[in-house]
């Protein structure tokens, strides 16, 4: 995980839906918490549970498959499905986009599979 990836996601919106077991998220929470941000935490990928309005993207912290959602998906580690980096919506986030792309390429990635 690059903690500056996650801290630039974590600065781009103001609440979030974590997907993935607890262990997996303590620093995120731990983070989220001390931003004041609100935050929803699951462990399916059956997004009927929550309403979408509670949160502005998902944060994919070792649950297994692709969410039916229209909202940014950011996988904190790698869970099957070809982008691996959530879709950056506006300018405001150009930046992330940059680092982002960086990174999963360093790990191996296409430019076709970003």
């Amino acid at each position: 995980m690059d903690k500056d990836l996650v801290d630039a996601v974590l600065g781009a919106y103001d609440r979030f839906l974590i997907i993935g077991v607890p262990a997996s998220v303590f620093y995120i929470t731990t983070q989220l918490r001390r931003l004041g941000k609100p935050f929803t935490h699951i462990n399916t990928l059956n997004l009927e549970l929550v309403d979408e309005r509670t949160y502005e993207c998902i944060l994919m912290t070792g649950a297994w498959g692709k969410p039916s959602t229209d909202k940014p998906v950011y996988q904190l580690f790698f869970a099957g499905f070809s982008t691996p980096h959530g879709q950056f919506l506006d300018s405001r986030q150009l930046s992330i986009r940059s680092k982002a792309d960086a990174y999963y390429k360093s790990l191996g990635f296409s430019s076709a599979e970003l």
